[in-house]
């Protein structure tokens, strides 16, 4: 399997699963809120909107994007979510909007997408809207609740509403950075966001022409051990740029295709020949793998399979067990590829 570097690219938090030792709230301090901008510079060329161009992907800020400041105390526990809005496209934007600017507030981290969802109440807790009308509990990011130190991330009924088009990835990659604050008093916030989720592009062939296809699943098989790619999980709102030794759980990447998913699935999109070409986002992280006994990286090693499964208006289409033939480390901020031909069952 050959990887090539994901330039330019947004990308997810790392995701762990491991017990959540809630630490006590800070007491309610006064606020007074500020009109201010956010200078985000996003690190290594990397952007939020996507197109496929020679093997790579390339982006860019698009004015009116979105991102969230995330304002925490000494503890790490959240103290307020602001939305800052673009004001101009390119590598570097400069985004405005209100902070809350809490007394208590000890650091800023900005993440994107927006959670624009939510009043932080914990029966209403801060999340990103899902862009689609299928189980619209959580988004990519949710679960960021007002006095606590949580936040959670989850792909699940992704949605591709074309063949061969990465431009939807950037509804589910989320880049994350800690703000400067040191030119707070003058009205602004400088933040570079880093890349903390890769991209898996799977090519699939038909034997048939023309197939309006729904969804799409990939299933990985290790010998004897984990294979974790990174599917959904929970970390620290302050912590959640390093590695951990949790493990994130697993998810098998699943995609679905057309204008909005219903119960469960894609409403379909008919191909323009026999090709599918289908984009992944997923959340590389370090992880306690219990076989091995050690803290390894998200991976896939000579040996692991791969099955795919697509479902059709016409049938379901296979293929099983395809081998890989050498040891990959999944980094966030890549692409890697993949390509198979199916059968009928």
């Amino acid at each position: 399997m050959k990887k090539y570097l994901f330039i330019l690219m947004v990308a997810c938090a790392a995701v762990v699963a491991c017990n959540k030792n809630e630490s006590p709230a800070e007491a309610p301090s006064e606020s007074n809120p500020v009109k201010m901008t956010l200078t985000a510079t996003i690190g290594a060329d990397t952007k939020v909107s996507f197109v496929d161009q020679d093997n790579v992907l390339k982006t860019a800020w698009q004015k009116f994007n979105k991102v969230s400041l995330l304002a925490l105390d000494v503890s790490g526990n959240v103290l307020s979510n602001d939305i800052f809005t673009a004001q101009n496209d390119g590598k570097t934007a400069v985004f405005e909007g209100e902070f809350t600017n809490d007394a208590n507030t000890a650091e800023v981290w900005v993440f994107y997408p927006a959670l624009t969802e939510g009043t932080g109440a914990e029966d209403n807790q801060y999340r990103v809207p899902r862009p689609h009308t299928y189980d619209q509990a959580n988004g990519v990011i949710y679960g960021v609740t007002k006095g606590k130190q949580f936040i959670s991330f989850c792909c699940q009924y992704p949605l591709q509403k074309k063949n061969n088009d990465p431009s939807d990835i950037c509804q589910y990659a989320v880049m994350a950075g800690k703000a400067d604050m040191e030119s707070l008093s003058e009205g602004n916030m400088n933040v570079a966001l880093a890349h903390k989720s890769y991209v898996i592009k799977a090519t699939v062939t038909f034997p048939d022409d023309n197939l309006q296809v729904r969804s799409m699943r990939m299933t990985f098989e290790s010998a004897g051990r984990e294979t974790c790619l990174g599917g959904y999980g929970w970390t620290y709102t302050y912590d959640h740029m390093n590695n951990f030794a949790g493990g994130s759980q697993e998810e098998d990447p699943y995609l679905c295709f057309g204008d909005d998913v219903d119960s469960g699935t894609g409403t379909g999109i008919t191909l323009d020949g026999n090709t599918l070409v289908a984009y992944f986002t997923l959340y590389a992280c370090e992880f306690y793998d219990e076989v091995l006994e050690e803290t390894i990286q998200t991976q896939l090693r000579t040996g692991d399979k791969v099955s795919f499964l697509v479902a059709t208006q016409s049938g379901e289409y296979f293929l099983d067990d395809k081998e890989f033939k050498k040891d990959v480390i999944l980094e966030n901020g890549k692409m890697y590829r993949m390509a198979a031909t199916l059968v009928k069952k």
